[in-house]
């Protein structure tokens, strides 16, 4: 039985959980998500599940200047201004550690 992502994210299997979140993700590739911030450290991952718990965020793979990050994403939603609206209620935790949140089409993001 394959883990799904949430579980693996919990366990800190960080790479195998993109993975996972990716394959899930695939289905509902004509909605949208919040990008959050791009993280090139389990640490920063560490510390989002600390502090925001982890039953919203998700993550997907990405590689950044030759280093293997995860995008950490903020929800799905069917239609871009439903993602809008999430953008706004973002817990304080992200706006805080000066990230830019953005939403985007889950499509551009998946690899």
């Amino acid at each position: 039985v394959q883990a799904d992502g949430r579980s693996l994210l919990r366990s800190g299997r960080y790479a195998a959980a993109s993975r996972a979140f990716t394959d899930e993700a695939r289905p509902h590739r004509s909605a949208y998500t919040v990008q959050v911030l791009v993280a090139c450290s389990d640490e920063t991952l560490q510390k989002t599940s600390q502090n925001v718990g982890s039953e919203t965020w998700f993550i997907i793979p990405v590689t950044l200047k030759g280093r293997a990050c995860h995008r950490l994403c903020w929800g799905t939603y069917p239609t871009a201004p439903e993602a809008e609206s999430a953008l706004r209620q973002l817990p304080e935790y992200f706006r805080a550690g000066g990230a830019l949140p953005r939403v985007v089409p889950l499509a551009s993001i998946l690899p």
